[in-house]
């Protein structure tokens, strides 16, 4: 049946159903947004997915000695916001798995803007290299 499937896709397609079911639980949970990108401006259509993180809430580093107990210091700030983003990166992991598993041959291209991180799922169209 995947033989079947991928034999029947066009050429120039890529398989944006299965991207989405592989993404749909960061996507339900509205942690993630994704989007088909396509058209007469684009030479290959490609998805983009974009993984909403939670942004360091001070980024400064200060000397400002405050109270162990103190659960607004900003250690505590960046320990909550890189647990969160741990268990978000992790159920990427798992969906970037699913994907592998039907589409092994799919590039993908990402980049960290602090507040969220950008996906593009592109489908391989190398050409055979011949060795002559």
């Amino acid at each position: 049946m995947k033989r079947l499937r991928k034999f029947n896709e066009s050429v120039s397609q890529i398989d944006y159903d299965y991207v989405y079911s592989c993404f749909a639980e960061l996507i339900d949970d509205n942690k993630a947004e994704i989007e088909l990108v396509e058209g007469e401006y684009v030479k290959v259509s490609y998805i983009t997915i974009r993984l909403k993180t939670i942004p360091k809430i001070d980024p400064r580093t200060t000397s400002q000695a405050k109270p162990i107990e103190n659960k607004k210091s900003s250690i505590y700030n960046y320990i909550t916001g890189h647990n969160s983003n741990n268990e978000l990166l992790q159920e990427l992991q798992v969906s970037l798995n699913r994907l592998s598993e039907e589409y092994p041959d799919y590039k993908l291209q990402f980049n960290d803007w602090g507040t969220s991180i950008f996906m593009e799922i592109f489908k391989n169209t190398e050409e055979e290299k011949y060795p002559f």
